[in-house]
Order: structure tokens, then sequence, then C-alpha cells
């Protein structure tokens, strides 16, 4: 072996060259390949500014160690980081699963305009929990600082008032049981 593996790395691939004859013959080539750059290689230490630069650099005293303590443990930044993957992924797939279930089938989007035809908002008209998500387009107050209002039109029925509609975030408005379940258009009139 080279002896580029660790004590246990190295146990294991001597135990393994012994019963494994396939994997003791790619040992061997690469021993043999390999083999020859080691003689080339001769051990060099480093100089003793050189490690005295290290060690002031580190801030620590000659042939003192490295700092240990809770916040140097490489044991403590690992399971760190296997909870923080770990909270992660939960979180993901919560979103996913638990937050926006997978519906049956898409919800249509529908353009709401101004009066002068500009789009103000898309709807998403969710018929099986009776609820419109209204995501307004990007635009300016209206000039005459009017306030735009969402109207219901049930077939055959009076126009209904749905309530106030904002112009800066998304929300759900939430239809009456009794319109819920016919309804012609959904209008927007400024």
């Amino acid at each position: 072996m080279l002896g580029v593996l660790d004590t246990v790395q190295y146990r294991a691939a001597q135990a393994r060259v012994e019963s494994d004859s396939a994997f003791a013959q790619r040992v061997a080539e690469w021993e043999r390949r390999l083999g020859p750059w080691l003689a080339d290689i001769e051990p060099v230490k480093a100089p003793e500014q050189v490690w005295g630069r290290i060690c002031a650099r580190l801030g620590w005293t000659e042939g003192a160690r490295a700092p240990s303590g809770f916040w140097q443990s490489l044991g403590f930044w690992r399971a760190a980081t296997v909870l923080s993957t770990v909270v992660a992924v939960a979180a993901i797939v919560w979103t996913l699963q638990i937050a926006h279930p997978p519906e049956a089938g898409l919800k249509p989007v529908t353009p709401l305009a101004h009066d002068d035809g500009t789009p103000g908002w898309l709807a998403s008209v969710d018929s099986s929990r009776g609820t419109v998500l209204m995501v307004p387009v990007p635009s300016a107050p209206d000039s005459q600082g009017r306030v735009t209002e969402l109207w219901l039109i049930p077939a055959g029925k009076a126009p209904r008032s749905l309530g106030l509609v904002s112009i800066n975030k998304s929300y759900t408005v939430t239809v009456p049981r009794m319109c819920a379940r016919r309804w012609s258009q959904v209008r927007s009139l400024r």
C-alpha cells in the first residue's frame, strides 16, 4: 500500500487484499505504477521561522495546541450541519405537502381589468373551497383617489359586493355559500 490511508482504512484495505484476489491485483498494479514516485519524494521539515509565524498567526504559543472547546469541536459543527439539513428538508416538505397540498386539478386564472382595460389583477377561482385568490398587477393608484371593489354577479341574481380590493398585496376572498355554486362572472369595477 502507498501509505495514503489512515489506520482504520489501511486495516480494512489490508483485510480485503487478503480475502479478495481481484482487489489484491488492483492494489499491486497501483503500487507498481505509483511506487517509484515515493522513492523520489524526500521528507522536508518546515523551517523554524515558518512554524513560528504559523503559531503566531493562530495566536498559539510555540508548542501549544490548537484551542479546544465547544465552538472548536468538529463534532459540534458536524451535528449542527446535519440538524440544519434535516430542518431545511422538513421545512421544504412541510411547505410543499402541508401548506400547499396537491390539488386535484389546476385552477383557472382570469385577468380582471380596470375600466380603461389595463390589467389590474389575476384571479384564481377555487369553486370547491368557495374562494378567489386575488393577485394585483403592479400599477399606480387611481388618480381620482377611488378604491376598487370586487363584485360577484351570479346568473339571474343581483350583483353582490365581495369587498374592497388591494392593489398592493395578494389575498384570498371568500365567496358567500349561496353564491359559490353558480356564478357567471367576477368583475372588478373602479
